[in-house]
């Protein structure tokens, strides 16, 4: 009957429980040597003894800080672990293993005995670091999918970074890492450390990573994905060094490094994950900006780049509730309207009016708050929100509306430098007790608007809830 694997016998040892004394230093000795390293948990290697002291497992203990001897004979006799393995194939040296042989609690291991346990051993950890290296692979698929539902909610890039860095983090077991995201003169920092990481680093620092990786891309560095650096870098204000990178562009430009300190030499399976992460970054930032302009896209009119209608209705709504429960809060409309606009568009064309309809639009905006929304109503008609969290002081919507006037009448184009451009501005103002719904403060801005016109144009009119 075959028996489950529940059943099977199994020994579970400590931590050193098992002492090991290793005759031989050549290429024997180094093979079982450097598998045993491999054991430390369980196997605590005691001596390597070769009567060469310029053998190749003994320079590797001492790298290891290994004990090592010479002499055969007075190691054995010191021993009092568990197993000597005999990798010599010196008959001299066999010899004295022999009259060892039958202290009680020693094993002794030798010949063919010897090369099977370093063959079983050998095939064990080749099929552990396999299926380590499969677990590392399955850690970072996990991340990047993770990154990949995080592209769907729209995140910023550095919420995706701050994901992504994590995730590599852990898939690869490094030391530390850092992100940096780099935004004009900023250079926004973080990541895992074994100390505090500022929100900023200097400036300088942002310069030096634009230098260092500014002609990545043409560079022969794991086909662009990462890079080994030699020399390292040093990271200002926490003085470590990093020597692995992964440098993110959005087109030619440096928008995010990815810092990365590993625990020795980097394993071919490391550079393989190493590569899909950096493929997949790449790729979601690039998703990432796709979507973002297409939002943008969505939300503005394309010849002014004003907000669109549907954004501006969106943004009403918003912004009526939330001076609903403000219980100072105003909220003023403007409607501005482009006056003898048609008679411009004829007499001078089409690409004309559209200049003019872009230079009205940057003074409108350069006069207003940058919390304040401007959109275009439709053809030369365009609205604008200016909310009041505390009350407008008396005037000030009034004031802004002159503003703008005068602005406007200083516009020259430089194509038809006869056109004098103007508007007619209508204006409404109204509080948290009066806003009973976005579309009635808009209608009195419209019907602000037609007397604004009545009056002869180029003027504001500002119309008060009482004169409806």
């Amino acid at each position: 009957m075959k028996k489950r694997p529940e059943e099977f016998a199994t020994i579970k040892l400590k931590k050193g429980d098992i002492h090991v004394l290793i005759v031989g230093g050549g290429q024997g000795g180094l093979a079982i040597l450097n598998i045993f390293k491999r054991c430390q948990d369980l196997i605590y290697i005691d001596r390597i003894v070769d009567l060469d002291s310029n053998a190749p497992a003994i320079e590797a203990a001492r790298a290891y800080n290994i004990p090592t001897s010479t002499s055969t004979e007075s190691s054995i006799a010191e021993f009092d672990g568990d197993i000597i393995i005999d990798v010599t194939g010196h008959t001299s040296v066999s010899a004295i293993i022999q009259k060892w042989k039958k202290r009680p609690n020693i094993e002794v291991i030798s010949g063919n005995s010897a090369r099977l346990l370093f063959d079983i051993v050998c095939h064990y950890y080749k099929d552990r670091g396999t299926i380590q290296a499969q677990n590392f692979r399955l850690d970072l698929l996990d991340s990047m999918l993770d990154i990949s539902l995080k592209l769907e909610s729209h995140n910023h890039a550095s919420d995706i970074l701050q994901h992504a860095i994590h995730g590599i983090h852990s898939s690869l077991l490094a030391r530390k890492s850092l992100a940096f995201i780099l935004n004009e003169d900023e250079c926004q920092s973080f990541g895992i450390l074994d100390t505090s990481i500022p929100e900023k680093m200097p400036p300088e620092f942002a310069s030096e990573l634009q230098h260092r990786f500014q002609d990545f891309d043409q560079r022969d560095t794991q086909h662009q994905h990462f890079e080994l650096l030699k020399p390292a870098i040093t990271v200002p204000l926490i003085n470590h060094q990093f020597e692995v990178a992964m440098p993110l562009f959005n087109e030619n430009t440096l928008i995010a490094v990815l810092l990365m300190q590993l625990d020795g030499n980097i394993s071919k399976d490391e550079k393989k994950l190493l590569t899909v992460a950096a493929t997949h970054l790449r790729l979601t930032l690039k998703a990432l900006a796709g979507h973002q302009r297409l939002e943008a896209e969505a939300i503005h009119d394309v010849l002014t780049n004003s907000y669109n209608r549907r954004y501006f209705d969106s943004r009403l709504e918003q912004e009526v509730a939330r001076i609903k429960r403000l219980p100072d809060g105003q909220l003023s409309c403007m409607f501005f309207d482009l006056d003898h606009f048609k008679p411009i568009n004829d007499l001078h064309g089409h690409q004309i009016g559209d200049k003019v309809l872009q230079a009205v639009v940057d003074k409108i905006q350069h006069a207003l708050r940058n919390y304040d929304t401007l959109a275009r109503f439709g053809g030369d008609e365009f609205v604008a929100l200016l909310p009041f969290d505390e009350g407008a002081p008396k005037g000030i919507p009034e004031k802004i509306g002159q503003r703008i006037l005068k602005s406007i009448q200083s516009i020259r184009i430089t194509e038809a430098p006869s056109v004098n451009i103007t508007v007619s501005i209508g204006l409404s103002t109204l509080n948290a007790e009066q806003l009973i719904d976005g579309m009635r403060l808009v209608q009195l801005a419209d019907e602000a608007l037609y007397k604004a016109k009545k009056r002869g144009r180029n003027c504001v009119h500002a119309l008060n809830i009482e004169e409806d």
